[in-house]
C-alpha cells in the first residue's frame, strides 16, 4: 500500500508480510525471542526425538543422567550457524556434578549445578545439532526438564 505523504512530496510506502513469512516473537527481557519452539519433545513425554549417550535414560517427563563424564542428550538440525537463540533448561534434580548447554558448537554454556531454570543467549557457530552435555569430569547426576531453544529476532 502507498500513500502520499502530507509533508513535503514523498510516498510512504507499507510492505505487507503474509503470515506465513512473518517472525512472530514476544519481549523477553531486551530480546524479541521467537515464539516458535525449535526443540522437539522438550517436555520429555515420551523417550523419542533425543539421541541419547551412555548414561542418559527419559523416563516420567524428564531426562535423567546417571553421572557419566561428558555424556550428552542431543538433537540435530535445529539450529542454523550465524543465529542467535535463547535456549533454557530445567534442572528438576540435582545430585552432583554440573549440566552444560552447546547450541550448534558454540562455546559450552552453563555448569548448571542448582535445581532452577537456566536461560542462556548464545550465538551458533556451527548448524543444527543441541548438546546438553554433563560437565567433563564430573559428570552430571540429575534431571532435567522443559528444554527450550527459540530463535532471537535481529536487526539487518
Amino acid at each position: 500500500t502507498t500513500e502520499s505523504s502530507l509533508v513535503n512530496t514523498g510516498t510512504l510506502t507499507y510492505n505487507n508480510i503474509p503470515e506465513a513469512n512473518r517472525f512472530q516473537a514476544q519481549l523477553v527481557g531486551l530480546d524479541w525471542v521467537g515464539t516458535t519452539e525449535l526443540v522437539t519433545n522438550g517436555d520429555f513425554a515420551t523417550d523419542s526425538d533425543w539421541n541419547k549417550q551412555t548414561g542418559w535414560t527419559i523416563s516420567a517427563g524428564v531426562a535423567s543422567c546417571d553421572g557419566t563424564p561428558n555424556a550428552n542428550i542431543n538433537q540435530f538440525n535445529v539450529v542454523e550457524a550465524g543465529k542467535v537463540y535463547f535456549a533454557s533448561i530445567t534442572v528438576t534434580e540435582y545430585t552432583s556434578g554440573s549440566i552444560d548447554i552447546n547450541i550448534g558448537g558454540s562455546t559450552r554454556q552453563g555448569a548448571f549445578d542448582t535445581v532452577a531454570t537456566h536461560t542462556v543467549v548464545v550465538v551458533a557457530t556451527s548448524s543444527e545439532t543441541i548438546f546438553y552435555q554433563a560437565n567433563d569430569s564430573s559428570g552430571f547426576a540429575g534431571s532435567i526438564d522443559n528444554v527450550s531453544v527459540k530463535q532471537i529476532l535481529e536487526a539487518p
